[in-house]
């Protein structure tokens, strides 16, 4: 249970920074996106930047799992086959 206190109170630090850092830039900035001009509170750009960054970091990061159809096509790490015994009756060559 101790874990998700824990867990609990680094959230609640987080969101209060990040509430505290979102009302101390309330100011207009122009933002440049290509050949567009955007004017827009800094607090939506860096809210928009900091949720794309966690999507992003998100996909990158996540374990990828086969499907069943890749999975029919391309079978798991499978072993060579054993090697057919020596008809010559010696040890393979080390």
């Amino acid at each position: 249970m101790k874990a998700d206190q824990l867990k609990m109170a680094l959230l609640a630090i987080a969101a209060t920074l990040l509430v505290v850092l979102m009302v101390q830039n309330t100011e207009i900035v122009q933002t440049r996106i290509y050949f567009w001009v955007l004017p827009m509170p800094r607090f939506l750009l860096l809210g928009t930047m900091l949720v794309l960054g966690g999507v992003i970091g998100y996909v990158l990061g996540r374990k990828r799992t086969r499907t069943e159809e890749e999975a029919k096509a391309t079978p798991a790490h499978t072993p060579p086959p054993p090697e057919p015994p020596r008809q010559d009756g010696g040890t393979a060559p080390s």
